[in-house]
């Protein structure tokens, strides 16, 4: 399945992304727990509207129980990545016994969905040891390299969650550039032995 273009929210130095569920500042790709990105595009979402707790509760974790514990310490954590003051009023604010709301001004934006001359996919790295213990160091490269390439604000990259759905997938690459929605395809090779590793890319 492809993507559906850009979806941004941006509020303050911050935007994020609603299709590939990333959070970034400038260049910086900031790092967060897949639920405290869904919370914060809820809120961010909301505009401006109080969000009950049981209804962060349901949209973050459906079909899930959790208890309000869980959605406090995602709040707490979205505070600590967003630098607010210490009352907690610059971006989110606590509505006693209700829930949150979002109070820093919120733009939407959206893209059509065609390819940018400058976008990208990065296809999980083959593991060339024939080793299936050797996997995870294949697959813990090619999150290095997406990250890295994530910080470069001149690129569109698609996320780690999108590309590893063609993991040993054998398809044409003009195919998965096109479901993609990119322009170009990165896929290559990782070698570990000992304490040394070799990389190729194509």
């Amino acid at each position: 399945m492809g993507q559906q273009g850009k979806h941004l929210y941006q509020f303050g130095p911050f935007r994020i992304d609603r299709n590939e569920r990333l959070l970034r500042r400038g260049a910086e790709v900031i790092l967060l727990a897949p639920k405290a990105i869904e919370t914060l595009l809820v809120l961010a979402a909301s505009g401006g509207r109080v969000v009950e707790k049981d209804e962060l509760i349901n949209t973050v974790w459906p079909d899930t129980f959790i208890e309000e514990g869980g959605l406090a310490r995602n709040i707490s954590a979205l505070r600590k990545v967003l630098g607010e003051d210490a009352d907690g009023t610059h971006y989110i604010e606590t509505i006693p016994r209700r829930g949150y709301r979002f109070i820093a001004p919120v733009s939407e934006t959206t893209g059509g969905g065609t390819p940018s001359s400058r976008s990208l996919a990065v296809l999980p790295l083959a593991n060339l040891s024939g080793d299936p213990s050797e996997d995870f160091f294949a697959d813990g490269m090619t999150d290095e390299l997406i990250s890295y390439l994530l910080k470069i604000e001149a690129l569109q990259v698609s996320s780690r969650t999108s590309v590893m759905n063609y993991k040993g997938a054998g398809k044409p690459l003009r195919d998965i550039a096109r479901e993609l929605e990119v322009t170009w395809v990165v896929e290559g090779t990782v070698l570990q032995s000992g304490a040394e590793f070799a990389s190729r890319f194509g």
